[in-house]
């Protein structure tokens, strides 16, 4: 957003600051950005077929409804593909026990687990996410001694931001809209709390953050050209932070480049919603009738084995009537050629390569995109996002339930900074597989003795496993000593038994 003041000297309590940020939200270039975000959305959510209606419907205006839809969900099969940072949670530590237990008692408790699984499916699509901690206070007359966390993932239509010259978030703004309902001339809107599609109420209202005041603002209408403001209310913000935390692919002090993906899926059902018409209707001639000018036809009957009654004009200077049949020849083959390097493509740049092609006919193309996409390697794309979420994301969530703590008096946590240790994936092979890969390492001196445990757990820390190696030669020690002890005090038996033999055969 672009703002005539520097970010770091924008002040809630304000007004012409406040109008400043509102005219900057109801801009044209901050709703395209949203209204495209909004779109990707639905693509993945599955109202994709209504947006690929409406570029055939630009298209082919006068034939649009005769078309086969394309309705394959490109969007979401490659998010599913690409979200797994949070298939198994991570592991989160604090400086002490206790901290961490309470920690994972307000993660348990709230849910907050759902919230990351969105974040990450955000994330993979837009290239930025905000999580937004909210803490609820009890009711009056409420039994409970404390209040309620609510974590939520925000998409880019949900929320606005102001960042400073190094990329950080400086103002956060939350906007509602009251209940009239308008539509843009495609049908979609912005994204926001109370209705989705309701961006142009006469009524509208707006949730700010800075690290010193929240305000709750609410216009009606304009006033000379501007948003006038009927209601403002300024509280100063207790927790002295923002209250989300926010991750974005690069560091710039603007958004990311918007996503193409949810376009590119649009674009290229369009192509082959035009495949699938074509196949349909390459079966079905076109009736051409040729006749005098000025004769009229009473009727045609067109179909398989109807005869067709040709008048015929009796005027020596006109033309016969005859009728042909055209049949087309669409070359179905070179066509869905482009449409399967086309998906590929959107492939490749989402960061998805696979050795295998797509293979089949028209009516194959689904299963196969499902099966290229399975075999697809996206490891080093979970990995790099579980690095930027564990070092970025969580540490500023972490940051903000504090901040709410402290704010609360509670002194429940006290460490400054949280340790994310995510789960590495364990290769797929056989116990026997295992073991004998180690065996083979270990005759060729590759491995050191802790090592070997890291390969049967890739989860242990270099710590962990040497301190498992240790326990195992501690008590591979023990047993070796116990027996030693046993086969020592047999053999004292043995020769004490040995020694006593002569002094009884002298005594006799």
């Amino acid at each position: 957003m672009g703002l005539t003041i520097k970010a770091e000297e924008v002040d809630l309590t304000n007004k012409s600051h406040i109008f400043e940020i509102i005219t900057e939200i109801e801009g044209e270039q901050n709703r395209r950005r949203k209204k495209d975000a909004f779109v990707a959305y639905e693509s993945k959510e599955g109202r994709q077929k209504d947006h690929v209606e409406d570029r055939l419907k630009m298209l082919y205006p006068e034939t649009w409804q005769k078309f086969r839809v394309g309705d394959v969900r490109i969007v979401d099969k490659v998010i599913r593909k690409k979200a797994q940072a949070y298939m198994t949670s991570p592991l989160r530590r604090l400086d002490t026990e206790r901290e961490t237990e309470f920690l994972e008692s307000i993660y348990d408790q709230y849910k907050f687990s759902r919230a990351f699984k969105e974040a990450d499916s955000i994330f993979n699509l837009h290239k930025y996410v905000a999580l937004w901690l909210h803490y609820n206070n009890p009711k009056e007359n409420s039994d409970e001694l404390r209040g309620s966390y609510s974590l939520q993932a925000l998409a880019p239509y949900e929320y606005d931001i102001i960042k400073n010259e190094r990329g950080y978030p400086e103002i956060f703004i939350l906007s509602y809209a009251g209940t009239e309902v308008t539509k843009g001339a495609d049908g979609i809107e912005q994204l926001i709390a109370e209705d989705q599609r309701d961006s142009s109420a006469e009524t509208k209202r707006y949730r700010m953050w800075s690290k010193d005041f929240y305000a709750e603002v609410e216009t009606r209408g304009k006033k000379d050209g501007r948003p006038y403001i009927s209601n403002m209310e300024i509280k100063p913000n207790s927790i002295k932070r923002l209250p989300i935390a926010y991750l974005q692919k690069d560091t710039a002090e603007d958004y990311p480049i918007q996503s193409n993906l949810g376009d590119a899926s649009i674009s290229w059902n369009t192509e082959f919603s035009d495949l699938k018409t074509a196949a349909a209707t390459q079966g079905h001639a076109q009736l051409i009738i040729k006749h005098p000018e000025n004769m009229k036809l009473r009727q045609l009957h067109v179909g398989m084995h109807t005869a067709i009654n040709l008048p015929q004009s009796r005027k020596d200077t006109d033309k016969p009537t005859e009728a042909d049949y055209i049949s087309p020849s669409p070359d179905l083959a070179g066509q869905l050629d482009v449409l399967k390097f086309s998906l590929l493509q959107i492939l490749d740049d989402e960061g998805i390569t696979s050795s295998n092609a797509i293979t089949g006919g028209v009516n194959e193309v689904k299963s196969g995109f499902d099966r290229l996409l399975k075999e697809a390697d996206v490891n080093n794309l979970i990995t790099s996002n579980q690095e930027l979420y564990a070092d970025c994301l969580e540490a500023d969530l972490y940051l903000c339930l504090k901040a709410y703590e402290d704010a609360l008096n509670q002194a429940t946590l006290q460490s400054d900074k949280i340790e994310i240790y995510f789960p590495k994936k364990q290769v797929l092979i056989s116990d026997k597989e295992t073991l004998e890969n180690l065996r083979i390492r270990d005759e060729l001196g590759l491995l050191l003795s802790y090592e070997k445990h890291q390969i049967i757990n890739p989860n242990l820390s270099d710590e962990e496993a040497r301190q498992r190696e240790e326990a195992i030669t501690q008590e591979k020690a023990g047993k070796v000593e116990r027996m030693q002890a046993l086969i020592g005090g047999d053999d004292n038996e043995e020769e004490g038994d040995e020694e006593e033999a002569p002094e009884e055969e002298g005594g006799e």
